[in-house]
């Protein structure tokens, strides 16, 4: 099978079935008073795709090229909220952070909270693209929490093209 098209970041070797296209986040530039603590690359939007002109030519005939601006920018907006929330609340954490009620708010937000229905919110935006037949999977990228591969790596969206499209 050939190499996935990839648009954005950087190199990609996904493990098992390679999908036809690979939407890449950028990497993360907030610091821990930005919002972004133990998110890391998790924290990852995709800014140089949520522009006009930016669709992958594979996805012209599955949607338009303001209907990719919108999905991009709802994905971004998605990972985003919490991480604005986050920034406003470090404060308040840093603050509680001595009677070890800061960590568990911090953590209750970022993955009971933001994570969990940025999911959703990002499964809802997909769907569209689903509907007309094409296999897509958001990839996360891995959190401090899940060691040091937390900064390594963006969010990824797989994207597996219908058989009789990516044939040819």
């Amino acid at each position: 099978m050939a190499t996935p098209t990839v648009y954005g970041g950087g190199e990609v070797a996904p493990r098992g079935p390679q999908p036809d296209i690979v939407l890449q986040a950028n990497t993360v530039e907030e610091s821990c008073f930005g919002g972004v603590i133990w998110d890391a690359s998790k924290a990852s939007r995709f800014h140089s795709l949520a522009e006009p002109g930016k669709i992958p030519p594979e996805l012209r005939s599955y949607m338009t090229d303001k209907e990719f601006e919108k999905m991009m920018k709802n994905i971004n907006y998605s990972i985003q909220w919490g991480i604005t929330q986050r920034k406003y609340l470090c404060p308040v954490f840093a603050m509680l952070w001595i009677v070890i009620l800061g960590p568990i708010l911090l953590c209750a937000h970022i993955f009971c909270f933001h994570y969990p229905l940025a999911s959703a919110e990002i499964e809802r935006t997909l769907k569209p693209l689903r509907a007309k037949g094409l296999r897509v999977d958001f990839v996360w990228a891995p959190s401090v929490c899940e060691g040091g591969k937390g900064f390594v790596g963006a969010n990824k969206i797989h994207i597996w093209l219908p058989r009789s499209s990516s044939t040819a």
